[in-house]
Order: C-alpha cells, then sequence, then structure tokens
C-alpha cells in the first residue's frame, strides 16, 4: 500500500486518506521502546531533510541510527550528507542509479535513458573497465 496512510477498499465507492494524528516525537518514543525491550538494535528515518533532522535529535533518547533518502548523481543531497557525517547519521541510498521517474519528467536531459546512459558515466565506466552502474554505486558510496 502507498501511502501507508491509503485504505484500499476495492469495494468502496470513495477511497479516501485517512490521516492518524500522530507526532512524529511520540512515533519516535515507540520506537525507542522497541530498543528497550530489545526488539531491534538501531532505528532510523527515511526521507528526512536537516531541519527535520535537526528537530529529531532535539528529543531522541536513542541517536537515530540511519536515514533512508533518494540518493544519485541527479539528487545528490550533499548538505544533508553532510550533516548527517557531522551527526554520526548513516546514510542508505534508495533508487542510487537513479529513479525511473527522472525520465517520465525529461530530467535527465531528455536522453530516455536516465543515469546509466549518461556520457560521463560511460566514459568513466568505459576507461576503468566497469559497467555504468558500478560507477554510479560507487560513487554514492565515496561520499558516505
Amino acid at each position: 500500500r502507498y501511502p501507508p496512510e491509503w485504505i484500499h477498499d476495492p469495494n468502496c465507492s470513495n477511497p479516501k486518506i485517512e490521516q492518524i494524528k500522530v507526532s512524529k516525537e511520540k512515533t519516535w518514543k515507540a520506537m525507542e521502546d522497541l530498543v528497550d525491550k530489545k526488539l531491534t538494535t538501531h532505528i532510523g528515518v527515511c526521507n528526512y531533510n536537516v531541519q527535520l533532522l535537526t528537530d529529531l535529535l532535539s528529543y531522541a533518547n536513542i541517536h537515530p541510527y540511519c536515514i533512508q533518502v533518494e540518493l544519485h548523481p541527479y539528487l545528490p543531497q550533499q548538505a544533508l550528507i553532510d550533516f548527517c557525517k557531522q551527526n554520526n547519521i548513516h546514510c542508505v541510498a534508495f533508487s542510487p542509479l537513479g529513479s525511473p521517474s527522472y525520465i517520465e519528467l525529461n530530467m535527465d536531459k531528455k536522453l530516455g535513458g536516465g543515469l546509466l546512459n549518461e556520457n560521463i558515466i560511460t566514459n568513466i565506466a568505459k576507461n576503468h573497465n566497469k559497467t555504468p552502474a558500478q560507477v554510479i554505486l560507487k560513487w554514492n558510496l565515496q561520499r558516505g
């Protein structure tokens, strides 16, 4: 189900999103309880920006272990990466090879093939006897 709030009922004549009014702080405290109960060892967040992370750090008793965000050469998010490094929060990339939506939205400079067909990436790959995917993944790894 996406988004998670979506209530899907195939027989419903008027599907809708029902918002649950729970603060981020209350949600984080519940996740901390899972650590305290030894049901998990690490907790983190997804799709937070620097402002949301700053807010989280102001009330978190348990430091976030990681953040998962979209990271690739079309969306490098350098300020967020820098903030996470300064605050010892591990970054986990989703769509590290670029999102197909970038092609659909013509954000790939109308190449129609996304990052894997970018000239600079394919040239680097050829020069180092690697695939374009390996070049992009290494780029992400080297950034931390």
